[in-house]
């Protein structure tokens, strides 16, 4: 069997002798690295050399755990992997960003021209032919003959099916279609096989290819009955098709035509409100205040890279120990309390600001990583899967048996349940609700008015109904919507707040007087993109200030804009210190000596009183110069003071 010394691995001349003569790259090969030997595909083991280069750049033995096992390069699975490298390579100095990124750039490259030089012949390639071919495949064939049933001789929606229906099945056939695209064996014609199998495909647009469009909407979201069972490869069927199809592109024109200029608007303005954060500082700027923050399942990716307080100890969370914290809240150090007002250290900032150029803006940079992504949502409206909202449904297991949806989003007890439950209204009936799905609930107390989002109390996957030793356990979980506490069911827990009971795990609450009052409410998520950025927009432009505490600050808006898109929350985190002031009278961005009182300030007052460059950019010198204010406090520089020639201490 061949050997491959540490020293050959190392050595590029090595790799660019093997890529000379690819073909002959066959076999086992035993490999001598830093902890030991290891027999491996020598396929596996070239592709390694690839990579191995990032480490071997900064030193760094290659030991046995380096080598990735990788059947398919996917960008997912790079992805994971190097993020093992980086860790490591973070360990040893924080400074290694730059460097780390240039290494990552060239190998890329390396393998970019790899695949298209040595192995071009090898090359996947498509021509229009075989998409017939594959679309005429008895097996794929079927799936797409499907879309005929949806709707009737008239080309509406049959009778019986909604428009959700319709879309829900549309889904599932369109997973169906990716799945055949990527499965050896499933289609006479593999074309497309190895662009599904390196993810290469978009889950979206490849099945309006060769599938069907599906429903569309008119600018006011309104759905028009008439599903697109046409598709790119085909074309269209008749002129009906041909003008609800338009409707994608005459909303796509409506909305780069209002809804983007005022969401660029939106951003500029929110590029001069961060601008006073300049710049990271290198090592730790001493802050002993730390933010609440309660991580999920679903967005536990967005923490990755962040520092935690554990025990009086920094804990930096990766990829490695994310799980742990899992559902729990953890005591984030954050930017919101960084005790530098022109930036951020990196401690506060978290692993992610490490790999920034110093020359950057921190501010504006953390701007256009928020509100960029929001804003994109509007140029996307188009390709959109859904096409209005996805609404909650009772599990079969519990609907009528125990529960109804009084309407969309309203469950009270099911009156077959009520008529059975013998005593129900003597108070010997109790409502258990585990400890992790009502986290928030000593904030039930704190309820004075209807202005409050139950989905900020409570999420209920499951919950317990017992009276005496007789409990009945129910699983309210389905798709992507938990339900809260309605606020009537809260109010009722607060007047009964001494009678509730805790053991075995739950919060055990009295049903008493319950029995015509709405439980349970639930969201409607709605895609309507122009809604969503008008939300995130109105919030930082007027609502913020109610705020104050970070905690508080942080979970809302993250909330809000992690129900479209993903960011690192050290980003959101940034945007909102941003938006901190010291008083009513002083709009510099304060150290804060206790993140459960803060004060935040709207848009429009911080434009106007924080800097001096952004009040004359706005034609405000006769206002600067007539305002006592403007005389007796310091301002906060932004980038446009330059020009005046003004510094801050």
């Amino acid at each position: 069997m061949e050997v491959w010394t540490l020293a050959q691995i190392v050595d590029p001349e090595f790799k660019r002798q093997l890529s000379m003569d690819v073909e002959h790259i066959q076999g086992k090969v035993e490999l001598q690295l830093a902890d030991g030997s290891i027999r491996v595909s020598k396929r596996q083991a070239f592709l390694n050399l690839f990579w191995w280069r990032i480490l071997t750049t900064f030193n760094i033995p290659i030991r046995k755990d380096h080598f990735i096992k990788a059947g398919i390069c996917t960008p997912d699975q790079l992805n994971s992997e190097w993020n093992r490298y980086y860790d490591e390579i973070m360990a040893i100095t924080s400074h290694n960003a730059k460097q780390l990124k240039n290494i990552i750039w060239q190998v890329l490259q390396d393998m970019y021209y790899f695949g298209f030089s040595a192995i071009a012949e090898y090359t996947a390639s498509l021509d229009i032919v075989d998409m017939a071919h594959i679309t005429r495949d008895p097996v794929m064939k079927k799936i797409i003959d499907t879309k005929y049933d949806l709707v009737d001789d008239k080309g509406d929606i049959k009778v019986g099916y909604s428009t959700r229906t319709v879309e829900d099945i549309i889904s599932r056939n369109n997973k169906k279609i990716m799945t055949l695209l990527g499965t050896p064996g499933a289609l006479k014609n593999e074309r497309l096989l190895p662009f599904q199998r390196c993810q290469q495909l978009n889950q979206h647009q490849v099945p309006q290819t060769i599938y069907c469009y599906g429903i569309r909407t008119d600018i006011n979201d309104s759905i028009v009955t008439k599903p697109v069972l046409g598709n790119a490869l085909d074309g269209l069927n008749n002129i009906e098709e041909y003008a609800v199809e338009s409707l994608s592109a005459k909303k796509s024109t409506f909305y780069n035509h209002e809804s983007v200029r005022t969401s660029q608007y939106f951003g500029r303005r929110m590029h001069l409100v961060t601008s006073s954060l300049v710049r990271v500082y290198d090592g730790d700027c001493g802050s002993t205040q730390t933010v609440d923050y309660y991580i999920t399942e679903k967005h536990k990716h967005v923490v990755i890279g962040k520092y935690i307080v554990e025990d009086g100890k920094l804990v930096l969370l990766n990829h490695s120990n994310i799980d742990k914290y899992v559902n729990t809240t953890v005591h984030m150090r954050s930017p919101m309390t960084c005790r530098y007002r022109r930036g951020v250290c990196e401690t506060c900032g978290g692993r992610i600001y490490n790999n920034l150029n110093r020359k950057i803006n921190l501010g504006i940079m953390a701007a256009l990583h928020v509100i960029e992504m929001v804003t994109q949502k509007i140029l996307s409206t188009k390709h959109l899967v859904k096409t209005l909202s996805i609404l909650y449904e009772l599990p079969e297991e519990v609907r009528d048996k125990l529960f109804v949806m009084a309407n969309a989003c309203e469950i009270r007890w099911s009156p077959a349940f009520l008529k059975q439950a013998k005593g129900f209204h003597d108070g010997t009936w109790q409502l258990g609700i585990p400890y992790d799905g009502f986290a928030n609930f000593t904030d039930v107390m704190l309820i004075r008015d209807e202005d409050i989002n139950e989905n900020n109390i409570s999420r209920i996957g499951t919950l317990h109904i017992r009276q005496g030793e007789n409990v009945i356990t129910c699983n309210l979980k389905t798709g992507e919507i938990d339900p809260s506490l309605s606020m009537v069911m809260l109010k009722h827990i607060r007047a009964n707040y001494d009678k509730i009971v805790k053991e075995n795990g739950c919060i055990w609450i009295p049903l008493e007087k319950t029995a015509n009052i709405p439980l349970m409410t639930t969201a409607i998520i709605n895609d309507n993109m122009r809604a969503y950025v008008a939300s995130v927009d109105s919030m930082f432009r007027r609502g913020i200030n109610q705020f104050t505490t970070n905690k508080d600050a942080l979970k809302y808006i993250s909330e809000l804009i992690y129900s479209k898109v993903d960011v690192n929350i050290a980003h959101i985190e940034t945007v909102l210190k941003a938006f901190q002031i010291t008083s009513e009278e002083d709009y510099r961005i304060p150290r804060v000596e206790d993140t459960n009182q803060v004060l935040f300030s709207d848009m429009k007052k911080i434009l106007k009183f924080r800097h001096v460059g952004s009040m004359l950019a706005f034609e405000g010198l006769g206002k600067y110069l007539n305002s006592p204010v403007t005389y007796l406090l310091d301002k906060q520089n932004s980038v446009l003071d330059w020009m005046i020639g003004y510094t801050e201490d």
